[in-house]
C-alpha cells in the first residue's frame, strides 16, 4: 500500500462515519427515504472500503463494470442514475480530490503537456458558455459531468498509470466487460435468429443503441489485437494467450453484430492509420491529406451530394446493401436525418456564433431550427430525440466557435504528440500501448463526425482514458520497460 494511500484513509473513515452519523439522524427525524438508505447501505459500506483500501483495485472493478453498467431514469427525484458507475466514479473522484490536497501525486509535466492544456482550456469555455446558456440548469448539470469525467478518467488515471502494469490492465479490464457485454448481444441476437432488424435493441440495457455499442468496441479492438498477437510484450504468460484469443474473438463478433456501419468504417480507418506509421509518414503530410479530401468535397459537395442522392441501398439483412447505404441520403431516414440535426446545428450556430446555446442544450433546442423540407419520419417537432449526431456540430452549436476550434486542438494535439512518441519509442512495450491508444482514438474521431457520446460514462472512460495514457507515454518516454510482471 503506497503513503499516499496510508494518509488517505483516515480521511475516508471519517468522512464515511459523518455520513454514517448523518443517515442515524436522518432517521430518527423521520425523512423520507431511509428505507433507500438501510437498503443501500452494505453497498455503501463495501464501496468506502475499496476505495479507502483497496484503491487500485477500485480502478480496475471500474473498468470491467463501466461496460455492463445499468441505466435508470425517470427516478422519483426526477435525475437519472448509472450502476454501478456513477457510485464508482464518485468515490474515484473523492479519492483523487484527497490525493491532491494531502499528496502531491500529480505529474506537472502532465498538467502542462499541450494535449492536457487544450482539455482544461475546452472545459473552461465549456463553463464560461454555462453562464450564457438558453438553459442554465441543464448546461450546469453537463459541465459538472464533464469536469468529473475530466478528473476521474484524465486526472485520475495519470496517476493510476504510473504503475507500468495498470497501463495493460486498464485495457485487459475495459476489454474482458465489452466481452461480457458482446456476449450479451449475441445471447439476445440468438433469441431473434440473427436478423439486423433488431440490431437497434439488442445491446440494451446496457447500451441504449447498437452505434455506441460497436464505438466502444472499436475504441479498444486495435490493442487487444497487439496484445493477442504479442502478449509476451506486455508482460503476459503465452499460457494465457487462449483467453486473450476468446476475448478478441467475442470482441470481434461484437463489433460485427452491432451492425453499425460507423464502427465498421471507423476500424478501416484506424488500419490505415496503423499502415501510415508503419511507413513512418510524418504528422504534416498526415494533415496535409486530410485538408486535401476536405478541399475536394467542398469543392465537388454538389456532385458528390447529387451522387448520393441516387443511392437507393437500405439498411436491411442484406449486408452489402447495409454498407453501400452509408451514402444514401435519399430513402435512409437514418442518414437523411443526420442531415437534419447538423444542419439545424449549422443554424443554432449562425444565430449564437460565439457563445452558443449552452453545454447539453442541443436536444432541447434544436427543435425549431428544423426545415419541413429536410424532417423525416423519425423527426420530431418537439426536438426530443437524441443529439447532433456530431461532436463537431454540437460542441459549434452549444459553446459556439471557439467551442470547437477548442476541441479540434484536443484531437490535432493528441494525433501529432502521439504519432512523434511512436516513431521515437524504443521500447516495444510502450510503442505498441501507444499505437492502440492512438488508433482507438482515431476511431472516435471518425465517430465524432456522424454520433455524440462523449457525455455517456462509458464512452468517456475510453476517451479521456486513451489521451491520458498518451499524454503519460509522451511525458515519460525514457522510462523503458516494464517493472513489474502482470499477476494473473
Amino acid at each position: 500500500m503506497d503513503k499516499a494511500a496510508l494518509r488517505i484513509q483516515p480521511v475516508v473513515i471519517l468522512l464515511s462515519f459523518l455520513y454514517l452519523v448523518g443517515a442515524v439522524i436522518s432517521i430518527g427525524l423521520g425523512r423520507k427515504g431511509i428505507t433507500e438508505i438501510f437498503f443501500l447501505l452494505p453497498f455503501i459500506l463495501g464501496g468506502i472500503y475499496l476505495v479507502a483500501f483497496q484503491h487500485t483495485r477500485t480502478w480496475y472493478l471500474t473498468f470491467l463494470l463501466l461496460p455492463l453498467s445499468l441505466n435508470f431514469t425517470n427516478l422519483e427525484s426526477g435525475m437519472g442514475l448509472s450502476l454501478p458507475g456513477e457510485p464508482l466514479l464518485a468515490g474515484l473522484l473523492g479519492v483523487l480530490l484527497l490525493r491532491i490536497i494531502l499528496v502531491p501525486t500529480l505529474d506537472k509535466r502532465f498538467i502542462t503537456h499541450p494535449v492536457s492544456l487544450f482539455i482544461f482550456a475546452e472545459l473552461a469555455w465549456i463553463a464560461i458558455t454555462t453562464m450564457t446558456s438558453s438553459m442554465p440548469f441543464v448546461s450546469f448539470k453537463y459541465t459538472v459531468m464533464r469536469a468529473v469525467f475530466v478528473g476521474v478518467f484524465f486526472l485520475g488515471t495519470s496517476v493510476l498509470f504510473q504503475n507500468v502494469a495498470s497501463r495493460v490492465r486498464y485495457f485487459l479490464f475495459f476489454g474482458i466487460g465489452m466481452a461480457l457485454a458482446s456476449l450479451y448481444v449475441l445471447g439476445n441476437y440468438s433469441m431473434y435468429g440473427f436478423q439486423i432488424r433488431y440490431h437497434v435493441v439488442v445491446a440494451q440495457p446496457f447500451f441504449s443503441d447498437h452505434t455506441i455499442f460497436g464505438a466502444c468496441v472499436a475504441m479498444i479492438f486495435p490493442f487487444w489485437i497487439f496484445l493477442t498477437l504479442h502478449p509476451e510484450i506486455f508482460g503476459i504468460s503465452k499460457k494465457h494467450k487462449k483467453w486473450l484469443i476468446v476475448v478478441l474473438t467475442l470482441l470481434f463478433l461484437g463489433l460485427f453484430f452491432s451492425f453499425s456501419r460507423a464502427a465498421w468504417l471507423s476500424i478501416v480507418l484506424a488500419a490505415g492509420l496503423y499502415v501510415w506509421i508503419s511507413l513512418k509518414i510524418r504528422f504534416r503530410w498526415l494533415m496535409l491529406l486530410v485538408f486535401g479530401a476536405g478541399m475536394v468535397l467542398f469543392i465537388y459537395k454538389k456532385d458528390i451530394f447529387k451522387t448520393a442522392s441516387s443511392n437507393k441501398a437500405t439498411s436491411n439483412e442484406d449486408l452489402t446493401e447495409h454498407v453501400q447505404s452509408v451514402t444514401n441520403v435519399s430513402t435512409d431516414d437514418s442518414n437523411k436525418e443526420r442531415l437534419n440535426r447538423w444542419n439545424s446545428a449549422l443554424r443554432m450556430f449562425r444565430e449564437r456564433p460565439v457563445t452558443g446555446w449552452g453545454p447539453g442544450t442541443y436536444q432541447f433546442v434544436y427543435g425549431p431550427f428544423q426545415s419541413i423540407h429536410e424532417m423525416t419520419r423519425i423527426s420530431t417537432k418537439k426536438g426530443d430525440r437524441g443529439g447532433t449526431h456530431s461532436e463537431y456540430l454540437r460542441s459549434l452549436s452549444e459553446s459556439g466557435v471557439f467551442g470547437m476550434i477548442f476541441y479540434l486542438l484536443v484531437l490535432l494535439a493528441v494525433l501529432f504528440r502521439g504519432m512523434r512518441f511512436i516513431y521515437q519509442a524504443t521500447d516495444l512495450s510502450e510503442k505498441y500501448l501507444a499505437m492502440g491508444a492512438l488508433l482507438g482514438l482515431v476511431t472516435y474521431i471518425f465517430h465524432g463526425g456522424v454520433n455524440n457520446f462523449l457525455e455517456t460514462d462509458k464512452f468517456a472512460g475510453l476517451f479521456f482514458g486513451l489521451c491520458s495514457l498518451v499524454v503519460y507515454l509522451d511525458v515519460n518516454g525514457k522510462r523503458k520497460k516494464y517493472e513489474e510482471k502482470l499477476d494473473f
